[in-house]
């Protein structure tokens, strides 16, 4: 491909070049979405660790039958309201889809049963549907135009990191024992009422200082 990069930016080739520092994959003017992304990523890392077992126990042979009802639910929020933090907002929108994503979460903590799981995993997916394409899109409205790259590398950071943690908790503490799958689940949902709580408050300041 013929090089656009104008002359006046252009530098000789030093092996400095391949140095990366934090400033060059984090963003701060999206920390907002940065602490939101992490704290509902949790449950997707706690899901895909512990709902094996979970379906296993209530008698499910299919162990990817929640993943098959949540993402059916997630492409359903995705074809027919793809525009609504558009029309809305996106903490508006963020503010109810962590919510449903903490309704999905406490159900779990009940004693499962297939309509337990059913019922989670389709507000599971309502939620998820919601929330990736609106932080996404948060993320483009908050970011440096200069570094938009960035920007998407940080939310992605998040979305990883939150995963993980997720998974490692949900593995230190479940260890193949039945009572202890209700943590695990109890976690993800309080960290979402905890995303709750801080885009109502961000919702808050920025409307004080729009005034």
């Amino acid at each position: 491909m013929k090089e656009t990069l104008p002359k006046s930016m252009k530098s000789k080739f030093s092996f400095k070049l391949f140095k990366i520092g934090w400033n060059d994959v984090f963003e701060p003017s999206i920390v907002p979405v940065f602490w939101i992304m992490l704290f509902v990523s949790f449950s997707s890392g706690v899901v895909v660790t512990i709902m094996p077992d979970v379906t296993k126990l209530i008698g499910w042979h299919n162990k990817g039958l929640y993943f098959t009802i949540y993402t059916i639910a997630s492409i359903v929020v995705r074809i027919f309201f793809s525009k609504t933090s558009d029309t809305y907002g996106r903490i508006p929108v963020l503010l109810y889809s962590v919510l449903v994503l903490a309704a999905s979460m406490f159900l779990m903590i009940m004693v499962p049963s297939p309509l337990t799981v059913i019922c989670s995993a389709i507000l599971f997916g309502f939620a998820w549907g919601f929330n990736t394409p609106t932080l996404a899109a948060w993320t483009t409205d908050l970011a440096n135009k200069n570094h938009m790259g960035r920007a998407m590398a940080t939310m992605y950071i998040a979305l990883e990191l939150g995963i993980g943690l997720g998974a490692i908790f949900a593995g230190q503490v479940y260890q193949g024992i039945t009572n202890n799958i209700p943590l695990p689940f109890l976690m993800s949902g309080i960290l979402a009422i905890i995303a709750f709580l801080f885009l109502l408050r961000y919702h808050h300041n920025w409307q004080k200082n729009d005034l």
